[in-house]
């Protein structure tokens, strides 16, 4: 039984369904870890320190 789509933005929705995809043809658990945190309710994503980031990480690096 799959669960129910509750999720509105397509480009959310296509993003985790690529991810899916991409953890189950290179074996990764972060592409998955990172779908499912997208999936869930929105109560439930972290809340990032955006001044923490931006003293740790330079401007070339991407922060997921």
């Amino acid at each position: 039984m799959s669960k129910k789509n509750r999720k509105t933005n397509q480009s959310l929705i296509a993003l985790i369904g690529d991810l899916k995809e991409q953890s189950r043809s290179t074996g990764s658990a972060l592409w998955r870890d990172v779908a499912l945190r997208l999936e869930a309710s929105r109560s439930n994503w972290a809340e990032p320190n955006l001044s923490r980031l931006s003293r740790h990480a330079s401007t070339e690096d991407m922060v997921l």
